[in-house]
């Protein structure tokens, strides 16, 4: 409707006003109704009964999400809890309903009233953990298509570009702190999760991997998404491109299995 030449806009007007009865005409727009209210056809839309506007959330909106589905469900979630799990699901309402869904029913199947941070960090980053460690297998096979798909699918999920940058940053921090911990002749998933504030099960996966990396290719690789973060925060780059550069650039780099 937006790309539509007024002339064309104008020529729908009247047509919509002679549509019969027995019709329904749909029309769907990405632009906001602030972008749209020069538009004639939008004048005109919007006095139909079933005109409906679904803006994009927000941090703050989603946070409100957060607040009112809990309510629903019939449990509390403290503050850091609902923080922790916007940062990790995004913004998108379907996602964020799920997983609001399944940590209620876990608190309240153990007699709790409110959502913990622990919650979060237990059921929630443990999925984030996965994807993550989809695409980081995939980089380290070295099959490029896999790895921007799994990449892709972080998108997918409803994830902010600079959120996908600062999960894949939280992520490659703690590789580096378990490839630290093996080359120093540990392999400890709880001490490892103490040190950095992750879940154990993460920990683990993290020192799994870890094996098939070195230090300074993990530390190369690290320097390239604050790179990334910086041209997001600074110049606006693009940020899909510039990931999958970097998901390129992790699959061809990669050290392979060191047996270590």
């Amino acid at each position: 409707m937006s790309a539509a030449k007024p002339e064309i806009q104008a020529n729908l007007v009247e047509a919509l006003a002679k549509l019969p009865e027995t019709t329904n005409a749909v029309f769907f727009e990405e632009a906001g109704a602030g972008k749209l209210r020069r538009s004639p056809l939008f004048a005109e839309l919007a006095k139909e009964k079933f005109s409906l506007e679904f803006p994009a959330l927000d941090v703050a909106g989603a946070g409100r999400l957060v607040r009112e589905e809990c309510k629903t469900a019939g449990v509390g979630i403290e503050p850091r809890a609902a923080q922790d799990l916007v940062a990790l699901v995004g913004a998108d309402p379907w996602s964020l309903c799920q997983e609001i869904a399944k940590l209620a029913a876990y608190v309240l199947a153990r007699g709790s009233a409110s959502i913990k941070p622990a919650d979060v960090a237990e059921l929630v980053s443990e999925a984030q953990a996965d994807a993550f460690f989809v695409f980081l297998d995939a980089c380290v096979a070295g099959r490029e298509r896999p790895a921007l798909a799994a990449l892709e699918k972080l998108f997918l999920a409803g994830m902010a570009e600079m959120q996908i940058v600062t999960l894949l940053e939280r992520h490659f921090r703690l590789l580096i702190a378990a490839r630290d911990q093996l080359d120093h002749g540990l392999n400890d998933s709880e001490a490892l999760a103490a040190d950095c504030g992750a879940h154990p099960f993460v920990a683990g996966k993290a020192l799994a991997a870890a094996r098939r990396f070195d230090l300074r290719s993990l530390a190369d690789r690290h320097a390239d998404l604050i790179a990334i973060e910086r041209s997001l925060k600074t110049s606006g780059g693009k940020a899909r491109a510039l990931l999958d550069i970097f998901a390129v650039k992790l699959s061809s780099a990669c050290n392979l299995p060191t047996g270590r």
